[in-house]
Parts: C-alpha cells; sequence; structure tokens
C-alpha cells in the first residue's frame, strides 16, 4: 500500500511547482499621449511608457509576441517573458511608441481596426466622447433611436445648467459622477453592439443635437496607410489584425464575424505584402465559434483579454493579456513582480 502523503506536504509541492513553472506575461496598451478626457483608461504618458520599457528590460525578458506564442505552442516558454502590444491603431504607435521602444530595443505588436485607417474619422468611442463629455452645456431633452430601440434621456438641470463634466479623471468602470457620464456610458453601451454604419448615424445625429462639428483630433486619429507601412518596416515591430470596425464578435453571426476577421488580415497583407498572424479579440470578446473562425483564417495566435500570466501549453489562440493603466515605473513594476514573482 502506498503511503499516505500529508495534504501540507502536497500543498507544498504544489507551491513549487507553481512557483518554478515558467510564466509570461503579455501586456496591452492602446494609446501613448497626454492631455484630454480618457475615460477607458486608454492613455499611458511617455514618461510613464518609458519607465515601464526600463523596467522590463531590468526586470524581464522582453520578445516579440510571434515568438512568444511559438515558445508557448512548443510548450518552452522563458522564464519571466514578456510581449508588449498595443490595441486598435492610433498614430501614437508611430509617432509617440516607436522611438521609445527602439531606444529600449524592446519588440512590440500593433493590432489593426481596419475599417479606421486612413484618419477620416475618430475611432467610435472617442467620437462620442467628443460629442458629449466637454465643457459646453448640451440641449436638455434627447431622443434618440439606436438599434431600433428608443433612448431617451432628459437633464435634471445639468446639462442646460452647462455645468463643466468633471470628465478628465473619470473612468468608465467607476460610478458616473454626474449625467454627463451616464449618458455616456448608456449611449456607448448601446452603439457597442451596432454595425458601423447605424454607429455612424446616431454620432453624426448626436453632433447635431449637442451643437458639436466632429473632427478628427491630431492626438487621437489613427494610422495612415503610410505610416501603417512605416510603422511595421523594421523587424521591431509586427503588424496584426483587430477586425474591420471593432465590434464584440460573440455579438454577431457566423458569417459576419468571418467577415470582420478575414477582411482585416486580407487588407493587412496587401498592404503590407507579407502575412499577417497575429490577431487581438476586440473588447475580449469571443466565443468557441470565433475561435473557429479566427484558427480558419490562418491566425497563429490571438490575444484575449484575461488578466492572466501566459503559462506553456497554453491555447496560442486564447492567450491571456494584461491591461496597462498609466502606472508610475514603480507601480508598474509591483504589477509586474505580483505576476512573475518567484521566478
Amino acid at each position: 500500500m502506498k503511503a499516505l502523503v500529508p495534504a501540507r506536504v502536497r500543498r507544498a509541492v504544489r507551491r513549487l511547482k507553481e512557483r518554478w513553472t515558467p510564466r509570461g506575461l503579455i501586456l496591452m496598451y492602446h494609446r501613448v499621449g497626454a492631455g484630454g478626457a480618457d475615460p477607458w483608461g486608454l492613455r499611458v504618458s511617455p514618461e510613464h511608457f518609458a519607465e515601464h520599457l526600463d523596467v522590463l528590460t531590468r526586470r524581464g525578458s522582453p520578445m516579440a509576441l510571434s515568438g512568444l506564442a511559438e515558445a508557448v505552442d512548443r510548450g518552452r516558454l522563458p522564464r519571466r517573458a514578456v510581449a508588449v502590444t498595443f490595441d486598435d491603431g492610433y498614430a501614437d504607435n508611430l509617432h509617440a511608441a516607436v522611438p521609445l521602444l527602439e531606444r529600449h530595443d524592446v519588440p512590440a505588436t500593433v493590432f489593426l481596426t481596419t475599417g479606421y485607417l486612413g484618419g477620416q474619422r475618430e475611432f467610435w468611442w472617442d467620437a462620442l466622447e467628443q460629442v458629449l463629455l466637454h465643457d459646453a452645456p448640451l440641449p436638455a431633452c434627447l431622443r434618440v433611436t439606436v438599434g431600433g430601440e428608443p433612448f431617451a434621456w432628459a437633464s435634471e438641470g445639468e446639462g442646460a445648467g452647462g455645468h463643466a463634466p468633471a470628465s478628465q479623471g473619470w473612468r468608465c468602470w467607476e460610478e458616473p459622477p454626474t449625467e454627463r457620464q451616464a449618458l455616456y456610458l448608456a449611449l456607448w453601451q448601446r452603439l457597442q453592439k451596432q454595425p458601423e454604419a447605424e454607429r455612424w448615424a446616431v454620432l453624426d445625429g448626436l453632433a447635431r443635437w449637442a451643437g458639436v462639428s466632429l473632427t478628427v483630433r491630431p492626438d487621437l486619429r489613427a494610422l495612415t496607410d503610410d505610416e501603417v507601412t512605416r510603422l511595421a518596416s523594421g523587424s521591431l515591430v509586427e503588424a496584426g489584425a483587430h477586425t474591420v470596425t471593432h465590434p464584440p464578435l460573440s455579438a454577431l453571426p457566423l458569417a459576419a464575424q468571418r467577415d470582420e476577421v478575414a477582411r482585416s488580415k486580407a487588407c493587412l497583407e496587401a498592404r503590407l505584402g507579407r502575412p499577417v498572424r497575429s490577431f487581438s479579440y476586440p473588447h475580449g470578446e469571443f466565443t468557441p465559434e470565433t475561435v473557429s473562425v479566427v484558427r480558419e483564417a490562418g491566425f497563429a495566435s490571438a490575444c484575449t483579454t484575461v488578466p492572466a500570466p501566459v503559462t506553456g501549453g497554453a491555447d496560442p489562440l486564447l492567450l491571456p493579456r494584461l491591461f496597462v493603466e498609466d502606472w508610475s515605473g514603480e507601480a508598474f513594476e509591483r504589477v509586474l513582480e505580483r505576476h512573475l514573482g518567484g521566478q
């Protein structure tokens, strides 16, 4: 008869195995810039981004996402491996982030929403912010139809009274401090799942209602075609696909999912003249059928928004990824150690 192993010994062995199992981390950035409202916390200042890269070179092993995904697939993940990624395709990825990546020799992958490349429109969530989260007063009442459903809003005094929305420090995962933020969040939730044409029909109507002329602000514009080519021209930055219109794929019929995934890949490959092998799920939303669509399209890796370390043997089409906020270098190092410490 086998000797029984005490529970405390089993726990100690399990902790040791967990401690010495190689873990990596994929970081999710969006923008590198300064100033303005930032309801989704997408912006990291250039100063903090430089501090993050300094921490990575000292405390981690930076590597390209393609290399990390291949190591995961082989079950040979290097200890403290870290991959840097950007979502959406903001122009500051080229102009603010790349010089810092080059200075620290840290590779990165930029996932591009191809329908916005060229800078003719801001990303729809930024346009909604431009319409609503400003200091000028809004009309006291709003009636609009979104996705066939009526939506009504009536100010209790704030809109017509012209109180500033105090939106500079507000984040959408926090309680809205004023009516203005609550209105923004309610409309964002409705617009998120609408087709692109419906989104912009509503946004253009909202701009007329608010008396706002929608413009493409330099610090919030998407990359142009030429800038995409420049971004991916060297060996340090890889281009990945992020759909055409940034929908939550899990809300779409299967045919529409295939179209969004395949068209974004084909568009980038035509622009760059090379295969595009990585993908990022918009809003982190997917179903098992979505993963099959991504696999069938020929992607070798795909990133989610599950905030966890990467371990050997993980599904390369379901890679977890940590959302990075505008942390100081010290705070970023604490986060890094919390996920990778003990290795």
